[in-house]
């Protein structure tokens, strides 16, 4: 079992990513239909972690030193023969001079040590061949100010799929396929990348999330509210590639926190600041195909005040769901938290249907259908069902 402190970060990152689904969906709804409007709020929410990073350490009182813990090394000496000297052929023991004399074997005190270096993270699954692989070596050869490069290019391409799959696919569809696909991908970028080693019970736990990710897209196929969507399949491929992008992400995150030790919230924080000097540029120049001009963006928040304020919020829950993301990495697994993800979907339709039959507005949550919404929560229960197997089972 978990310790109550990754408990609680785990529960938190589910209850927030939730949160984040339903706000962005709604955000849409105000009017902002432009995805990389969205991302670049992302991106500032995540760049806005440094500071969680800058108040923590400054609060925190400075860690006390330990000594470093090392690997007792028995040395041997060579072994030399004593010439007896003439000069003293009267001592006692003459004989003795000529029989080869040997060194103790001791254990270096003073020698030189190996240090031991302790590891983050979730060791399951975890071998030799895991801290030797060349994935190990290569993280270790990027200076640590480059290292958030790498994820948040990858981070830049996974929400700008996310944010964009949810104008074509309902908030908790959308939940629903990234949480199993992430699930599926994970386990075989920890297999081929991580070079963990998945137990077959949990490989039947994946198999079973698989069957269930199928069947809640079939059982979702003819939804009316997807019907109204000329594109539909283009939310399928977003999500597709966006599960793609996550799962190098994520991978990326868990190496650098487990094997470097670089922190999780000043990963965050860079990680975004690198993905706003790749994201600007590229809103400036594709934001017209959205039908949205930066330029009447910003009329747009500065005659409705309620608009900047939603902006405002959305950036600030972005930051919070980022710290609890990369936290539940840092304290257990890219697979674990992928895990975990398969119930933020349960929150986000709850809210979805609370949010629709409280305004009875058919442009707000998602409306219950009968029997199509029972086919996909039969299926759904299939996915969790699958989570469970891979979850309980080593």
């Amino acid at each position: 079992m978990y310790s109550l402190r990754v408990s609680l970060v785990l529960a938190c990152m589910v209850i927030t990513g939730a949160s984040r689904s339903v706000a962005v969906k709604l955000f849409y709804d105000l009017g902002f239909r432009n995805p990389l409007f969205v991302t670049l709020l992302y991106l500032t929410g995540q760049g806005l972690s440094l500071v969680v990073y800058l108040v923590s350490r400054r609060s925190s009182p400075p860690p006390a030193r330990r000594r470093p813990r090392y690997k007792k090394v028995s040395i041997e000496l060579p072994t030399r023969n004593v010439v007896p000297n003439p000069m003293h052929a009267d001592d006692e023991c003459p004989g003795a001079m000529e029989d080869e004399v040997k060194a103790p074997v001791v254990e270096a005190k003073d020698e030189e040590k190996t240090p031991e270096r302790r590891r983050s993270g979730s060791p399951t699954g975890l071998t030799t061949e895991s801290h030797n692989a060349a994935t190990v070596t290569w993280v270790h050869a990027i200076p640590w100010y480059l290292k958030p490069v790498v994820p948040g290019f990858f981070n830049l391409c996974n929400s700008a799929m996310r944010w964009g799959s949810l104008i074509y696919v309902a908030a908790s569809m959308a939940e629903m396929l990234i949480s199993g696909l992430e699930l599926l991908l994970s386990v075989v970028a920890a297999r081929c990348i991580r070079k963990r080693r998945i137990s077959w019970s949990r490989w039947v736990g994946v198999v079973v999330v698989a069957l269930g990710l199928v069947l809640v897209r079939l059982a979702n196929r003819n939804s009316a509210k997807e019907e109204k969507g000329r594109h539909a399949w283009i939310g399928d491929v977003l999500i597709v590639g966006q599960c793609v992008m996550s799962v190098i992400q994520d991978m990326t995150e868990e190496l650098f926190m487990h094997e470097a030790a670089f922190p999780a919230t000043l990963l965050l924080g860079m990680e975004g600041l690198f993905g706003l000097l790749f994201g600007v540029p590229l809103y400036l120049l594709f934001a017209r195909r959205f039908g949205e001009s930066p330029s009447a963006t910003r009329d747009a928040i500065a005659a409705s005040p309620s608009k900047a304020g939603a902006m405002v919020g959305l950036t600030l829950l972005f930051t919070l769901t980022g710290v609890f993301n990369i936290m539940a990495t840092s304290v257990t697994s890219s697979m674990t938290r992928n895990v975990w993800k398969n119930f933020r979907t349960v929150l986000v339709w709850a809210f979805g249907l609370i949010l629709f039959y409280a305004t009875r507005d058919d442009d707000l949550g998602e409306k219950w259908i009968f029997p199509n919404s029972v086919f996909v929560l039969c299926a759904f229960c299939v996915m969790l069902s699958g989570a469970y197997v891979y979850y309980t089972r080593t």
